[in-house]
């Protein structure tokens, strides 16, 4: 078993705004060209149950879906060994967070720790996976 760790920090969001997530950069590929990594932004979201990406993340890696708007990527965080093969769902409603392209879902955040410590201005946050 390995344990890795993702470390960051971000603003606190207002209560109205996103809560509970942490903003990150992602390197994501296709499965079937994973020599085409790219860098994306994505946030944890704990109330998700699943992956999701934007319509802006699918035209840059040139995806196709498998059926039914999923698909399979490599997915690689911070500091941590790839997460590879895995599935991810095209979010079709409209209101996907500005500058974000992949929502991270419980489907990723259940294989670890996540860990959120608020204080008055950041807070720092923990990722660890276990794999």
């Amino acid at each position: 078993m390995y344990i890795v760790k993702a470390t960051g920090a971000y603003n606190m969001m207002p209560a109205s705004d996103i809560r509970s997530r942490l903003v990150c950069a992602v390197n994501c590929s296709d499965i079937r060209t994973p020599e085409k990594m790219k860098t994306f932004n994505c946030f944890f979201d704990t109330g998700s149950p699943a992956t999701y990406i934007n319509q802006r993340f699918i035209t840059e890696l040139a995806l196709t879906p498998l059926e039914n708007g999923i698909y399979i990527l490599n997915i690689s965080l911070p500091n941590n060994p790839p997460i590879s093969p895995h599935p991810c769902y095209e979010w079709k409603k409209q209101n996907f967070p500005p500058s974000i392209d992949m929502l991270i879902g419980m489907d990723i955040i259940s294989k670890g720790h996540f860990i959120i410590a608020p204080c008055a201005i950041n807070s720092s946050s923990s990722f660890e996976l276990l794999i």
